[in-house]
């Protein structure tokens, strides 16, 4: 009796090699079908943080260029897939003189981008794939310390940034009263948050 009601407790706790079998295959069949869903999170996510810190760059940039009265310029460089944009501001006017130029920004080299004595660089390399479609028509533009608007509006200042996967795009683009804008180019995927251009 007393051997009988072991083997019987025994046979509840555990699990059969059956259920094992068909939990793991319940499993497997959920992972294969989640997994699209999140590379396609990942891949819109990079897009959306490297259009985002672009747009706060700029923000930045024309806000510091406002409040130290000093022009900042935006530079653009680089090729599709090895890209980086960066502010620099003016220096200090001289005694005596109301306006100091603002040099172009080269963020390919050291301490070359600095707004209000910070490194101010966005770059690919922090943004894995994600590639630069198109440039700006001009690859640097100036904020205009004053105003905060851009000092010349010749060239259209419209970059357009591509997803690591190649399904997404956003288009940045950036007023000639220097304020930021980022959306959806007309004819592509739709992205949540962004408008359509």
């Amino acid at each position: 009796m007393l051997n009988g009601e072991f083997m019987r407790n025994r046979t509840t706790k555990g699990f059969t090699l059956i259920e094992l079998i068909i939990s793991v295959a319940v499993l497997a069949i959920i992972l294969t079908m989640a997994v699209p869903s999140f590379l396609e999170f990942f891949d819109r996510a990079r897009l959306r943080g490297a259009t985002d810190d672009v747009v706060a760059l700029i923000s930045t940039a024309r806000g510091e260029a406002v409040k130290t009265g000093r022009n900042v310029s935006i530079g653009f460089s680089g090729s599709a897939s090895v890209w980086c944009i960066g502010a620099n501001q003016a220096a200090t006017p001289a005694v005596g003189s109301l306006y100091a130029a603002s040099a172009a920004c080269d963020c390919s080299s050291a301490n070359a981008c600095n707004v209000d004595g910070v490194e101010r660089i966005v770059k690919s390399a922090d943004y894995s794939n994600v590639t630069l479609a198109s440039f700006p028509s001009t690859t640097s533009f100036d904020i205009d310390g004053k105003q905060g608007a851009l000092t010349d509006l010749s060239g259209a200042n419209t970059a357009t940034f591509i997803s690591p996967a190649g399904k997404y795009r956003l288009q940045l683009t950036v007023s000639p009263i220097g304020q930021t804008r980022s959306c959806v180019p007309s004819g592509q995927r739709a992205m949540p948050g962004f408008p359509s251009c």
